[in-house]
């Protein structure tokens, strides 16, 4: 089912895209040797050292690196992907998610489990585990590394957030916010005291079952708290964290005051309801435009809601849609404020989904890595 999940974000954008200013940065065929079997999840990028991050979860057979990277130097549409240059302590085992916080740490969580019966035993199984590197030193070091315990189902986590208490006064206060649609389960961790621990809630539960059309057929799956996206800071440093479930249209938030303390007292507020169909498996947040962003694959669209006022109609509203089919399995926003895609793009709808990765000469897969500036997406609409 986590195979399923990284790939049912259907959107359909490319038209929209074409009006908003959209740049395909790279693209490659699905048996391209330039990625050397490599089938990216997710992606993000530093804008200061002007590269990309991508995380390869080990789904696919064969897979040699888990975490590769490009270069501003790497021109070609179709370039060769690279092993990640930094030095990891150990063996990175699978990466389905990474984040870069404002310190410049491009962090990773190693599930430690293989997804693929016929690869285990290939890479070490290992407890789940968030690591750090240091962006600023160009060797790119491992700064940190902790386990995260008592992990039920590893290979479920979505995308995680990481919270600098204050980065201009020293980067060591910083909390982990990690979800998990399997086990239900918000999970964190506290950087400086090296500690971790878990908040179960009843509306951290998928609300129903989804339904999605994948490549022509009905697809019925079960989602729990999948997305994380943070606001930003009020005068005292606290933070939203929004999250949305994988199977359900309702938008919640919770406090990080509440988060950073183990508080007992974790009462989701709801937001509110996106309405019929808007099911979502993708959000990211912008800090410069305030603007959250929702990948809702039954509508084939992209919506946005500014986030300063009520959430209500005047402030929501579509950003691109289309007919066109079009996978999107991550999106995030770099601190230039430009939104980055990962997405794949088939030349067929009729295609059984846990076959997506298997080599078909009849399929034409193209795997590619998208940017918009958030300013421009927005412009014109109920968001700005």
């Amino acid at each position: 089912m986590k195979l399923v999940l990284c790939l049912v974000a259907m959107l359909a954008l490319r038209e929209a895209f074409g009006k908003m200013d959209i740049k395909v940065v790279h693209t490659w065929e699905l048996e391209d040797k330039s990625l050397n079997t490599s089938i990216p999840a997710s992606v993000v990028h530093d804008a200061k050292g002007d590269k990309l991050y991508l995380a390869v979860p080990r789904i696919n057979e064969d897979i040699q690196d888990t975490l590769i990277e490009l270069s501003k130097d790497d021109k070609k549409k179709s370039p060769k992907v690279k092993p990640f240059a930094g030095s990891p302590k150990k063996v990175l085992t699978s990466i389905y998610h990474t984040f870069i916080d404002e310190c410049e740490r491009l962090w990773v969580l190693d599930s430690g489990s293989i997804d693929n019966d016929k690869e285990m035993g290939k890479f070490p199984t290992q407890s789940v585990s968030i690591i750090a590197f240091n962006l600023k030193d160009r060797k790119n070091p491992e700064i940190y590394r902790s386990v995260i315990p008592n992990v039920k189902n590893p290979n479920y986590f979505g995308q995680f957030v990481v919270d600098v208490i204050n980065p201009g006064g020293g980067c060591g206060q910083t909390y982990v916010y990690m979800p998990n649609d399997k086990d239900n389960t918000l999970y964190i961790h506290d950087v400086l005291a090296r500690g971790s621990w878990s908040i179960t809630n009843e509306k951290f539960k998928p609300e129903n079952n989804a339904l999605l059309q994948v490549f022509g057929k009905d697809l019925t799956y079960k989602s729990g708290i999948r997305v994380l996206a943070l606001g930003n800071r009020d005068t005292d440093g606290h933070r939203t964290v929004y999250y949305i479930v994988g199977s359900g249209t309702k938008l919640w938030s919770i406090s990080t005051k509440y988060l950073k303390y183990r508080s007992s007292l974790i009462t989701p507020i709801l937001i509110g309801d996106r309405g019929e169909n808007t099911t979502a498996l993708a959000m990211t947040y912008d800090p410069k435009t305030k603007v959250l962003f929702f990948a809702e694959p039954i509508l084939n669209r992209i919506s946005c809601w500014n986030t300063v006022g009520a959430f209500n109609d005047r402030n929501r509203d579509v950003v691109y849609q289309d007919k066109k089919p079009l996978s999107v399995t991550d999106f995030s926003v770099d601190e230039d404020g430009t939104l980055w895609f990962m997405s794949y793009v088939s030349s067929t709808k009729k295609r059984e989904i846990l076959k997506f990765w298997k080599k078909n000469k009849d399929q034409r897969i193209h795997i590619e890595v998208w940017k918009a500036e958030t300013a421009k997406a927005v412009k014109g609409t109920k968001c700005v």
